[in-house]
């Protein structure tokens, strides 16, 4: 069996990679662009068709892909990609279709505080993005077919790849008029979500299109069940920051930006470091499952979420300790003045505790989702969602108590799904070591939070304040393996556990 310790790291590097362009990107919008009208255009023009994807599909298509994938032999998983990909790539080109009569109240959705005269200028061409749509859920299908065959490298630097096309499409506009530049865009990010799935199809060695397949008829009604439950699961969590960046937007021009380069500032570790364990391991999880093997399957979750509750505290200290350092390092770029960078380190200060239940989330929905069970994730999420939302909109009065309300959402959805394994899936992890390994992680994350407070640099800088950064994540990383026998065993590992 490949060596999931190998597999993460190759799934780190991409998406470390990925998220690195995203920032090349997104710093390129704020020294550039600033904060403003036009760049709040520009972000919900290059972020729309992955948000839309994400409601309508989202990680659904793992969830329900994957463990399919796994059950099926070599010829019958092809043969259901190619049905999938045929199904799903059509639909969604009538979709795309559809939306575009509905481009400007999609606008409008997604920032209201755009005048009504802005919008009506600018539907046509944001229309042009919806392109992108069916190339990026057929990314997604090709990205579970990829990662089923212990395949992670190329699906993990689709991001890279996209965002390589994007940032040389933002570079074009400075040689336009600036009525081109959402074009030139739009253009761009249909481009990209082409280039990124065709990589993928290259790496799959498989021709997506075969109507042969469909001499058996394998997607079945509880593949679809899975599918739609897993859709509204990861739509309903991924609405959470949508949403926050929308009412965002009404209280001025580039209020939505600031947001946006706030919540990017959480995805990064997010997305680089934490969602790996979800990723590398479903499979794993999945197979375990499928072999009904509960003594693997539990010895390998407690290794696994104890190894995601350490780095996120590893992490989440001292983002938040330096987040004025972060945000200055990666948004001072002249384009945005002192005010703006101090909201935005505010927005960050905030956003970023939500890094360590929004870890542990992604984790427990892809534990869930190997027993083939997505109807609990997504009752649990459905419900805390509205909670969130009703009170996001009909409460709450500012953007600080809007993240406030997002950690506790977060958190709550953490303990209802653990309560999930525990109580419906008789996952027996509540045991006298596990509570004792998950206590001496908290007190360990308490004394590295007040050590680290205790730190007063005479001459600070912000290349003083990351080094420190760096060197306590790494020492209390270490000290976190010498104390904990399971987090050890999974770099040890040659074999999967």
């Amino acid at each position: 069996m490949r060596n999931l310790l190998v597999s993460s790291l190759f799934v780190s590097i991409g998406l470390f990679i990925g998220r690195l362009s995203g920032f090349v990107r997104e710093t390129f919008i704020a020294s550039t662009f600033g904060a403003s009208e036009q760049t709040d255009l520009i972000i919900v023009f290059l972020s729309t068709p992955d948000v839309l994807v994400n409601l309508l599909v989202g990680g659904a298509l793992g969830m329900a892909l994957i463990p399919e994938f796994k059950r099926l032999d070599k010829e019958a998983a092809k043969a259901l990609y190619q049905q999938i990909i045929m199904l799903l790539l059509g639909t969604f080109c009538i979709f795309s279709i559809c939306a575009y009569f509905f481009a400007g109240d999609i606008l409008n959705a997604f920032a209201p505080g755009l005048s009504d005269t802005v919008i009506q200028k600018y539907s046509s061409t944001f229309a042009i993005t919806f392109i992108a749509i069916p190339l990026t859920v057929s990314a997604g299908i090709t990205t579970a077919f990829l990662h089923s065959n212990g395949k992670f490298l190329i699906p993990a630097l689709g991001t890279f790849i996209f965002n390589l096309v994007l940032i040389a499409s933002l570079y074009i506009t400075s040689l336009f008029d600036a009525e081109y530049i959402l074009f030139i865009i739009s253009i761009g990010v249909c481009s990209a979500a082409f280039v990124r799935w065709t990589s993928q199809v290259i790496n799959s060695q498989v021709i997506p299109f075969s109507f042969s397949a469909f001499k058996q008829n394998l997607v079945s009604s509880s593949l679809l069940r899975r599918y739609f439950y897993g859709v509204l699961t990861g739509g309903i969590i991924f609405l959470m920051p949508v949403v926050t960046r929308a009412i965002a937007s009404e209280n001025g021009a580039g209020e939505l930006s600031l947001v946006n380069y706030a919540i990017k500032l959480v995805e990064f570790p997010l997305g680089v470091v934490l969602t790996v364990f979800s990723i590398v391991f479903f499979p794993r999880f999945s197979g375990l499952f499928a072999a009904d093997n509960e003594r693997d399957f539990l010895t390998t979750f407690k290794r696994v979420i104890l190894s995601v509750i350490a780095i996120s505290f590893a992490v989440f200290v001292p983002l938040q300790h330096f987040s004025a350092s972060v945000v200055t390092l990666i948004y001072d770029w002249n384009q945005l003045n002192v005010e703006q960078l101090d909201k935005i380190s505010i927005y960050f200060n905030s956003a970023v505790r939500t890094l360590p239940f929004q870890g542990v989330n992604a984790l427990l929905i892809a534990v869930l989702a190997s027993r083939r069970d997505t109807l609990s994730a997504l009752l649990c999420s459905t419900g805390l969602a509205i909670l969130f939302f009703t009170i996001g909109y009909g409460v709450v009065s500012s953007i600080d108590e809007l993240f406030d309300l997002m950690v506790l959402t977060y958190a709550l959805l953490s303990l209802s799904l653990f309560l999930v394994l525990v109580v419906k899936h008789k996952i027996d992890i509540v045991n006298q070591h596990f509570i004792i390994d998950f206590i001496k992680l908290v007190v360990a994350a308490v004394i590295y939070a007040w050590l680290l407070s205790q730190i007063n640099l005479v001459q600070a800088s912000i290349w003083l304040d990351m080094l420190v950064a760096s060197i306590s994540c790494i020492i209390f990383l270490v000290l976190c393996v010498l104390m904990n026998k399971d987090i050890r065993q999974i770099i040890k590992s040659k074999k999967g556990f």
